[in-house]
């Protein structure tokens, strides 16, 4: 039995919800034994909402005086069934994590609890506490959109190494692979920024959950590219395998290489000037896993070229082929050169595809355009079905159907053999009318292969930046991203600042309001809210009506009498309901404002460069089909083989995994664990894989509580984990002040800022920047000792540094 619910104190319905069939039978059983509804032979798969809100009422009401007057919640129950129960509050909202069927621990229900409030924050910003307060069809629409995001970060934290630790880890590809997908990079963000208006700050290739190569004009954070990698997996997940790869014939046609006149001397000279005036001005750019030169490789061919090839391996049978084309050949002998002992095996489930050479997207994608008035979606990119939608929303299901999803865990196999690069599935059980809608829209994204999203990125002058993501399948495990700001950016920052400030007053957070800055905070939320209007001025409606009422509001006399009357009093004095009522309205305001400038699409007053962003993203996406084809079977071996473990036996005799993160930059070094699965059996690698993933969250426990070297034998292993600090230059740094544990935050780039509270506690006299901070987890063979394991990890690191070079010191590269 798993459910997850999310409510708010001052609400009666939930926020979010999400179950399985166990938890809807539970439920209806505990209801009709209770008297709260009659026994009907109606599906037992499907719950009333209010039903989960009455059973679970005493347990979010105890949570209020545990939390407000004794300041020490509950965190979790665990009951002698077996059953657990994980709270957490943020705010006014409580969530509730619940697992029944031993799949998931305390620690991991705890830590998806800290992962989605990152996530609605990334889809929705500040207004993320809104996203149940709709209509029931507009409610179901959006939840059906997180459960499924929600379900493939599970399935990911449980199979792929990557969200394991929640780190980046790069792609090594050779020089040419590298420097042509960065040129693709630089080619793509310079036609969308002609087109729009706003700037295109970033793009950057996925291969799986690797990154291919990033192009940034600043420093992008490691979690909103997490988040946009398990998005761009939720929407186009992969299933090539290895085996599949090196056992059958390519999947696809090489490029044809046609004979093409060779331009004149002028005409070259006219291609080179034009070429030159188009670099000018242009960022500075990096790639992964080096910077290339400045001679970008030229590959010849355009889009009309690609778009021919698409349709000519659409026609033909390319997965029965029995010809391989030499230019195929010299790929996949290049892919074994450079991958090293790339032979070795790995996960076999193979994809059913498409006729058109890709996989069907995932039945859980959300509705194109379904979205409440499109909400969080761009304008004007997919129309959708509102027959379709007129004809659902005609009755209003109070019931909500159960997740037919499974679960998988370390200990399931199905689950586990599909090495790092698994991918998402499963259908929502019940509820006929979603499903078709969602079928439609799968179709049309599928035909399409372009999603397009409204996210909202930590920057350094805004908490929630509003950007335009694009995401573009170009082959199977290969996705496009470029993310470009919206119109009104310069308004979201007062705007959140404002948000800020009266949620730290509604909340009693005064730590950085001190009593002579009452009349002060007044004055710079109205400084902020004139920056609002005029941001809003050319925005017509609602929007603008809502800018005008908010400053005549924070402008009362009252307000403003009452507000620094209880600066000016003690801390620790509750807030007066005179004031308290007004400011939660004002509060409310405030986020409807920002959903009316930023989620839910301008009619008549939308950015005009997003339908522009949209046809360069799809004609790019084609050229970038055309560049990569010949090199799907090599980024795809690499990307299941990235990093070989055979690489370190003859120097590290005994060793049998490590995982190496940099948590300055949230990069890591892992060997691949690839599983062979052969007629339904497994290979000792999944063996191997359970005990990492079982002692990897063991030593985070201990880290946790306040242990940075944590050494202990296990069956017939030997693990390790140690963390360290070092200066810019390499240079080992003694701890200045001991580390004092705690419980708030999880250790990982989504669940919080664990490691930027860690460095500031151990150092801080130090500069923010100047103190790096590194792990290192180990797997030894039983025989082993605790001095030959500590060499070991000094060795190891120290090769892994000089390795790397300047790979994991460009900040600008995140």
């Amino acid at each position: 039995m798993r459910s997850f619910v999310v409510v708010s104190q001052g609400l009666n319905n939930p926020i979010f919800l999400d179950f399985d069939a166990d938890f809807a039978r539970y439920i209806n059983k505990k209801a009709v034994e209770s008297g709260l509804q009659e026994a009907s032979n109606e599906t037992p798969e499907e719950v009333d909402a209010m039903l989960v809100m009455q059973l679970f009422s005493p347990l979010v009401l105890s949570q209020i005086p545990l939390a407000n007057e004794v300041k020490n919640p509950c965190t979790s129950i665990v009951c002698p069934s077996g059953l657990i129960l994980v709270f957490r509050k943020v705010d006014d909202i409580q969530y509730f994590a619940i697992n029944g069927d031993g799949t998931e621990s305390a620690e991991f229900l705890e830590r998806k609890i800290l992962v989605f409030i990152r996530m609605t924050k990334f889809l929705f910003g500040p207004a993320y506490t809104e996203i149940g307060n709709c209509p029931a069809v507009e409610r179901e629409e959006r939840w059906t959109f997180l459960r499924s995001i929600l379900y493939t970060w599970t399935n990911m934290a449980k199979t792929d190494q990557t969200f394991l630790v929640e780190a980046l880890e790069r792609l090594h590809v050779n020089q040419l692979v590298s420097e042509k997908c960065v040129a693709l990079l630089e080619k793509t963000v310079r036609k969308v920024q002609a087109t729009s208006d706003s700037p295109t700050q970033h793009a950057f290739l996925l291969v799986n959950t690797k990154l291919l190569a990033l192009r940034s004009s600043f420093e992008l954070q490691p979690a909103d590219i997490l988040l946009t990698i398990l998005l761009a997996k939720d929407l186009f997940p992969s299933k090539d395998g290895l085996e599949d790869l090196l056992a059958s014939t390519p999947s696809y046609l090489a490029r044809p290489r046609k004979h093409e006149p060779k331009p004149s001397k002028g005409e070259a000279k006219e291609t080179e000037r034009e070429e030159r005036s188009e670099g000018e001005g242009e960022e500075e750019y990096h790639s992964a896993p080096t910077t290339p030169s400045g001679t970008r490789s030229q590959t010849p061919g355009n889009d009309t070229d690609a778009a021919a090839l698409i349709a000519t391996i659409t026609t033909a049978a390319v997965y029965g082929s029995a010809g391989t084309p030499s230019s195929s050949r010299s790929v996949a002998d290049s892919a074994h050169r450079d991958s090293g002992d790339g032979r070795g095996g790995s996960s076999s489930q193979g994809a059913v595809e498409t006729d058109t050479g890709y996989p069907p997207l995932s039945p859980q994608v959300p509705p194109i355009g379904s979205l409440p008035g499109n909400y969080g979606l761009l304008q004007g990119v997919f129309p959708s079905d509102t027959s379709q939608k007129s004809s659902s929303s005609t009755t209003d299901r109070k019931k909500i159907s159960a997740s037919g999803r499974g679960s998988a865990t370390p200990s399931d196999h199905s689950s586990l053999a599909g090495g790092d690069a698994t991918s998402t599935a499963g259908t929502r059980s019940r509820s006929s009318t979603g499903h078709s809608q969602q079928s439609t829209s799968t179709q049309d994204a599928a035909s399409h292969g372009y999603w397009p999203h409204t996210v909202f990125l930590q920057t350094p002058s805004c908490q929630y930046s509003p950007h335009a993501l694009h995401c573009a399948q170009i082959l199977p495990g290969i996705t496009l991203i470029v993310v470009s700001q919206m119109s009104g950016y310069l308004t979201a920052d007062p705007l959140c600042q404002v948000l800020s400030i009266v949620q730290d007053l509604l909340q009693a957070r005064r730590s950085k309001l001190t009593r002579t800055q009452g009349l002060h905070v007044h004055e710079v939320i109205t400084a902020l809210l004139m920056k609002v209007q005029h941001g809003a001025r050319k925005f017509k409606g609602r929007a603008h009506i809502l800018s005008s009422d908010l400053l005549s509001r924070w402008e009362n006399a009252d307000l403003k009498e009452r507000l620094v009357s209880y600066l000016q009093q003690d801390e620790h004095l509750p807030m007066l309901p005179e004031l308290e009522s007004p400011l939660m309205e004002f509060n409310r305001r405030q986020r409807e404002l920002f959903q009316l400038l930023f989620l839910v699409p301008k009619s008549g007053t939308g950015d005009g460069g997003m339908e522009a962003g949209r046809e360069v993203v799809s004609k790019m996406k084609v050229r970038l089909q055309q560049e990569l084809m010949d090199y799907r079977d090599y980024l795809s071996v690499k990307a299941q083989r990235n990093i070989t473990m055979t690489s370190y036996l003859d120097d590290f005799p005994g060793l049998i995994h490590f995982i190496y993160v940099d948590r300055q930059y949230h990069q890591m070094t892992a060997p691949s664990l690839n599983v062979i699965s052969e007629q339904g059996k497994t290979d000792g690698t999944l063996f191997l894989k359970e005990k990492i993933w079982e002692m990897y969250g063991y030593m985070m426990q201990k880290l946790r509580e306040g242990y940075t070297s944590v050494l202990t034998r296990n069956g017939d292993f030997y693990f390790s984990y140690f963390l360290w600090f070092e200066d810019s230059m390499g240079n080992p740094l003694p701890v200045q002040e001991p580390y004092k544990p705690t419980l708030e935050t999880c250790p990982g780039t989504l669940t919080g800022h664990f490691y930027r509270r860690l460095r500031r506690q151990c150092f801080p006299q130090r500069v923010d920047g100047t103190v790096h901070c590194y792990e290192m987890f180990m797997m030894h063979v039983g025989l082993v000792t605790a001095q030959y394991v500590a060499a070991h990890c000094q060795r190891l690191a120290r090769k892994l540094w000089e390795m790397s070079g300047e790979a994991f010191t460009p900040v600008n590269l995140l």
